[in-house]
């Protein structure tokens, strides 16, 4: 009893004591004022941008904000058992800020980021009013700093743009709101910002594509950049920022001309001014970019441009020679030590979120003159944001730099009055040894006029650099190739949509879905593994671990069906050895099962049971296995140096899957014990997907007749091939093939005969097939209807009836496949295809075609005087046929007939025509037979 009594009287004092203690004082958080924020940018006199492309503008000033309001957050916190109080543990707060952005007017504000991250996407082209709702934008409340929710209001900075409306109660002096014309800029509307008193960073992707010159297309790279020469234009004939000149003063047919080349180039230029900058270094910066120079034309007193290219023809450009020659001041034939020949272009590239990156140009015969030495230059181009053209600026510059080129200061007469920097020039000189020379003119003294001298600075022109070469490199002494790995060949790449085979047999597979195998090729560069990432996030799909080998096919590889015989190949680019010591000899049974020896020729997929040397630089395949897994050999079969994928030796697939329509684009990254390509350095490749696990094998070793074979003269005569037919109508040409159920493990055993077929083949998977026609020339004849079964031969009369009654030279078969997998219909990869030389008694007929219906037949001239019998094999279901013999019509045959004798004249003419009609479709044989000769014929499509 006293434990109890004692616990009792505990909770009483307990009790007393929570009663009677003083409660906390919780600390009550204060309001921010304006006073207390900061902003990113808010800098009185400092300039407004201007923007030419499209560029992100980081930080635009604010040039305004007020209109503050705090609104606390009040969260209940327990003080006692009993008792709790409000607490308030922040504030939201709202916000007026005006931001200005750029110069205007903009084409378009493409997208907003706030902290980093990508906020707001939808294209603002017109001035407007959006709404944000981003209440969780940086956590929400719970957990984070709040968000944003507001309406913002853009003006596009035209010359008569309204004012904000908004602004009105803070900005309006004398009853009037500024509005800003002429300034892109943005009002944050009394915005709820968060509940930090740091203003999170904004930025604007801002599109400006000026065109003063009047171009039909404005902006470069799908209008992502402007036209250098309609910057330029606009810098020279600006009278607010630029340098003021009339328009009088430019030759603008000029600048078009330079213009439209630099957009079919691709050379475009999104740049932003934001600081106090001469115009001349503004328009210095332009030139360098298009490797050009803007200059004044003294013989029509204009600015004009000159675009280094080689557009000149060196017989036709202006010689120096000793006829106009003065004296040389200077002149210096370039070194190989003085040469670059590694690149870097330092850029912001848009397409990666503007970061800052390295376009690369490497000229490894440089490096091998230079006895292994790296020379690398660095340069940034400030207007460059396509990765495409920073490259190409990175391969132009080095090819600039790589070579050795003459330098030279020459004295010439008056003759050259009207050279213009830019302009190329020829000089031959015997004692130096060179004809013709291309010079291009740097610098151009006129000097005085009464001395009648020109003195011109030139240096070696590298669009023709092969009509300057003095003499061919001494050779340097060889180095161990460094680990310094580079991007791997677009042609040593290969990358597919795994069969059902590979998939099914990963030890680690994610499930059986879409997924990529890549593999690659060594380029010798050191490298030791290939991390593939996707291009979109650069996540890693996987890392393969070794390389692949290739060769080439010595000779042209015919269409088969085969499961035993060789194959030779050239050992071609991979060495003899390498394949040798590689491959292993494998029974038929390691092929089905576990994909041993596995090649890849175009797309068709083989194996081998073993390798053996035959001599000279060859390598032999022996037990040479084809059509396999859901591939087939091609009709035309594989050509000479087509590349011999040994695909069991190394590659792998991809560790994701992914969905059966989506088109997945990698970056292979190699790496070696010392480095690793750059991301921006790698190239990418796109593998599109289609559920390839899920579609059907296409059935293999066709067989025309009796016979096994791709390519043959086969008969399409053959009797009683067409079921339900009689007589002539059952003729045609047996055809069948070796069915495939892709459920099957053992890959072998599915290309031997149809007894590995499981039991409840086609009806469990509903596999069928169809046979559709084609003429040698590719053109689409007739199909039959969907089928199950086999042998079903092709009908001699729909052969004759969809090629107009004509014996087609050659015959195209193709077998499609399909199969239903939960509820949806999948054709297979590839169509099984055989061509046929067909043979036919009617090749020596004539033929009078092939008509529906009412329509008669070519008219037939008979050869011979007597009786002439028409014949038809199985009789009309209705209808009849009608005879015209020199114009006098009548019927013939009808009702259930099947043959008429005429008697005819040789001259005579006649054709012949039918009303007869079936469902489904079906074709009649017609025979014209004179009391001798050949016969005639024609077939009824009834």
């Amino acid at each position: 009893m006293g434990f109890v009594v004692t616990l009792i009287l505990y909770a009483v004092f307990l009790l007393l004591s929570e009663l009677l203690k003083p409660k906390s004082d919780q600390e009550q958080r204060r309001p921010a004022d304006l006073g207390d924020f900061s902003f990113p940018t808010a800098t009185e006199g400092r300039p407004i941008p201007i923007i030419w492309g499209t560029c992100k503008v980081a930080g635009p000033n604010v040039v305004w904000y007020g209109d503050l309001r705090q609104e606390a957050i009040v969260e209940k916190v327990k003080t006692g058992i009993f008792s709790s109080k409000k607490v308030v543990k922040g504030y939201k707060y709202y916000l007026g800020i005006q931001m200005a952005i750029s110069r205007g007017p903009i084409d378009s504000i493409r997208r907003i980021w706030v902290d980093d991250e990508e906020f707001y996407t939808t294209v603002i082209s017109t001035d407007s009013t959006v709404y944000f709702d981003r209440a969780d934008w940086f956590g929400g409340i719970d957990q984070g700093a709040g968000g944003i929710v507001g309406n913002a209001t853009f003006r596009m900075g035209s010359s008569g743009q309204s004012a904000v409306p908004y602004l009105s109660t803070f900005q309006a002096t004398g009853g009037t709101t500024p509005a800003y014309r002429g300034t892109c800029h943005i009002t944050l509307e009394h915005m709820y910002l968060g509940t930090s008193t740091s203003i999170r960073p904004w930025a604007f992707e801002v599109r400006r594509i000026p065109n003063g010159l009047g171009l039909a297309t404005a902006g470069v790279n799908s209008n992502n950049d402007a036209n250098p020469m309609n910057v330029i234009y606009e810098i020279m004939t600006n009278t607010e920022w630029g340098l003021g000149l009339p328009s009088a003063d430019i030759d603008t047919a000029g600048f078009i001309a330079a213009a439209e080349t630099l957009e079919t180039e691709g050379n475009g230029i999104s740049m932003i001014l934001d600081n106090q900058r001469e115009a001349y270094d503004l328009l210095n910066e332009i030139q360098r970019q298009i490797d050009g120079v803007v200059f004044l034309d003294r013989s029509t007193g204009k600015w004009t441009v000159k675009l280094a290219r080689a557009d000149y023809n060196i017989n036709s450009v202006p010689l120096i020679d000793e006829s106009n020659l003065v004296s040389v001041s200077s002149f210096s034939r370039g070194a190989w030590e003085e040469t670059i020949n590694v690149y870097l272009v330092n850029f912001t590239n848009r397409a990666r979120e503007y970061q800052q990156t390295y376009a690369l140009a490497q000229d490894m015969a440089n490096v091998r003159i230079q006895v292994g030495q790296i020379v690398k230059a660095e340069v940034r181009y400030p207007g460059v944001k396509d990765p495409d053209l920073a490259n190409q600026i990175a391969w132009r510059e080095l090819r600039n730099s790589s070579m050795p080129l003459a330098k030279a200061k020459l004295v010439v007469d008056r003759t050259f009055y009207d050279v213009n920097p830019g302009d190329v020039l020829a000089w031959s000189d015997d004692d130096l040894g060179f004809t013709r020379l291309p010079l291009r003119v740097t610098r151009a003294d006129f000097g005085e006029i009464d001395k009648g001298q020109i003195t011109l600075d030139l240096v070696q022109d590298i669009y023709s650099f092969s009509a300057g070469v003095y003499a061919a490199p001494q050779p340097g002494s060889w180095v161990a190739p460094s680990q310094t790995v580079v991007d791997i060949d677009a042609a040593d790449r290969k990358a597919f949509e795994a069969p059902l085979a590979f998939v099914a047999r990963d030890p680690e597979s994610p499930g059986l879905a879409p997924r990529i195998w890549t593999g690659f090729r060594y380029q010798n560069d050191g490298a030791v593994s290939v991390t593939v990432r996707q291009t979109s996030n650069q996540v890693e799909l996987g890392t393969v671990g070794g390389f692949l080998l290739a060769g080439t096919l010595t000779s042209n590889l015919a269409a088969a069906h085969t499961t035993s015989g060789t194959l030779v190949l050239s050992a071609s680019p991979d060495a003899k050895s390498q394949f040798l010591s590689s491959i292993d000899a494998v029974s038929t049974s390691d092929i089905g099962n576990s994909l041993a020896n596995v090649i890849l020729v175009n797309d068709e997929f083989m194996a081998f049971t073993s390798v053996s040397d035959p001599g000279g630089g060859d390598i032999q395949l022996n037990g040479l296995v084809r059509n396999l897994f859901d591939s087939v050999t091609p009709s035309a079969g594989h050509a000479l140096g087509d590349r011999v994928w040994f695909i069991s030796v190394a590659g792998s697939l991809s560790d994701s899957a992914f969905p059966g329509s989506a088109s997945i684009t990698f970056r292979p990254i190699p790496e070696s014990p010392r480095d690793i390509l750059a991301w921006a350095s790698a190239t990418s490749t796109t593998v599109a997907l289609d559920d390839r696990h899920l579609r059907p094998y296409p059935p293999v070793n066709p067989r025309t007749g009796a016979s096994s074979t791709y390519n043959g003269t086969f008969s399409i005569d053959t009797n009683s091939v067409i079921a339900g037919e009689v007589g002539v109508d059952a003729k045609g040409m047996p055809f069948s093939f070796t069915r495939r159920d892709y459920r099957v493990a053992d890959e072998y055993l599915k290309l031997v005969s149809e007894s590995a077929l499981p039991s409840d083949f086609p009806a469990a998977n509903s596999t069928e097939y169809r046979l559709a026609y084609y003429d040698g020339t590719g053109t689409y004849l007739c199909a039959s209807d969907w089928f199950n079964v086999n042998n079903p031969g092709i009908p001699r009369n729909q052969i004759l009836a969809s090629n107009g009654g004509v014996l087609p030279a050659t015959l195209d078969v193709r077998v499609q496949t399909r199969h239903t997998v939960s509820g949806t219909v999948y054709e297979a990869m590839e169509e099984m295809g055989v061509l046929v030389t067909p043979t036919s008694e009617v090749s020596g007929w004539t033929s009078l075609g092939a008509v529906a219906a009412s329509v008669w037949t070519s008219t037939w001239t008979l050869p011979v005087t007597g009786t002439y019998t028409v014949s038809i094999a199985t009789a009309l279901p209705n209808g009849h046929i009608e005879k015209d013999q020199n114009g006098s019509t009548n019927v013939i045959i009808s009702g259930g007939q099947t043959s008429h004798n005429f008697s005819g004249t040789a001259g005579d003419t006649v054709s012949f025509r039918h009303t007869a009609t079936a469902t489904p479709d079906d074709c009649r044989f017609v025979t014209v037979t004179p009391p001798s000769g050949n016969p005639a014929f024609f077939i009824l499509i009834i």
